[in-house]
């Protein structure tokens, strides 16, 4: 039994280390990368902010940002409308796909009890 016990040992604590020293690595890389933080707005023209030439609308904290970081001067969305383009965007499949097809939501139709006649 003691054998057997010093290996399984010794591959453990290799196992460990390894693990260990990937994840000292896997921080080290992290630390590198940058944040990415994604700002949709809705019901908005592309012109409705200062930043893009837009004469009388104000954005001065939206005009910061996309000083700052990377704005999407040609985006693309997958509807016309924002609940299908939203739900496209955060699971990355087609409206036809994922099933909502408009802004409103599509409640099955309960059907209706017909009324007892009355007798008299």
């Amino acid at each position: 039994m003691k054998k057997r016990f010093i290996p399984l040992t010794g591959i453990l604590i290799f196992f460990c280390s390894y693990s260990c020293s990937i994840d000292s690595q896997s921080d080290s890389a992290a630390a590198n990368q940058p944040n990415i933080v994604l700002i949709i707005s809705d019901d908005q023209s592309w012109t409705d902010y200062s930043f893009m030439g837009h004469e009388f609308i104000q954005t001065p904290r939206i005009d910061q940002l996309a000083s700052e970081g990377l704005t999407f001067t040609y985006g693309y969305t997958t509807a016309p409308l924002c609940s299908p383009a939203l739900a496209s965007i955060v699971t990355g499949l087609y409206p036809y796909q994922h099933g909502i097809l408009g802004n409103d939501p599509v409640f099955d139709l309960i059907p209706v009890r017909k009324s007892i006649p009355m007798n008299g």
